[in-house]
């Protein structure tokens, strides 16, 4: 069975069937047998016995494949990619940063995650890939973005020498409330979702 054509169902304004499918409806029951998921721009319209299925010209046999809903991830970090350190993270680039993000994205979304938040960045990627995620560039799940962890000096996100400090890496040093809050609202202006705190 082609994946691919289920992942691009959202984008369909016609009737879609998946038929033949193992279903979890999320609400707690065991998981059903030989059932049938209609759907319309990217909207579930009913579910049921396969032998129910409305009629469709884009009928697609799950060949006994497990379906459900889309999965969250509520902690995750996109430029992540094989790194064995935060300093090793610090080192990465914004734009080898940015394709790790982009390639993550992808993964998470054919993995079944269908919204992530995203805690924690380079510079501002996050907010770029959600974005980009959003008009249709690339594929990945709903991002909800984060900018740069706030940390102060010697702390979580403090992981360089002090001889080379970098201003785009995963901390951004604040020490004291004011400057926490001058990098809340630079971070607000460059449109985050939320705000990540390492205390």
């Amino acid at each position: 069975m082609d994946v691919n054509r289920i992942l691009d169902l959202e984008d369909t304004s016609r009737l879609a069937v998946i038929t033949n499918t193992r279903l979890i409806d999320g609400l707690g029951g065991p998981p059903v047998e030989r059932r049938y998921v209609a759907l319309r721009d990217g909207k579930i319209l009913s579910a049921g016995p396969t032998k129910e299925a409305p009629a469709s010209d884009l009928v697609i046999d799950a060949q006994g494949m497990t379906l459900l809903p889309g999965l969250i991830d509520a902690h995750a970090h996109l430029v992540y990619a094989g790194f064995r350190s935060l300093d090793a993270i610090d080192r990465c680039s914004i734009e080898t940063a940015t394709i790790n993000a982009v390639l993550n994205a992808q993964r998470l979304l054919h993995a079944g995650y269908t919204a992530i938040r995203d805690v924690g960045t380079i510079a501002n990627v996050a907010v770029a890939v959600r974005d980009a995620i959003a008009e249709g560039k690339v594929p990945g799940p709903t991002v909800v973005a984060s900018g740069q962890i706030l940390c102060a000096t010697a702390s979580t996100g403090d992981t360089l020498p002090p001889h080379w400090r970098s201003s785009h890496g995963l901390g951004k040093l604040v020490d004291g409330p004011d400057e926490i809050r001058r990098e809340i609202r630079r971070q607000i202006r460059c449109g985050v979702d939320n705000i990540k705190l390492a205390a």
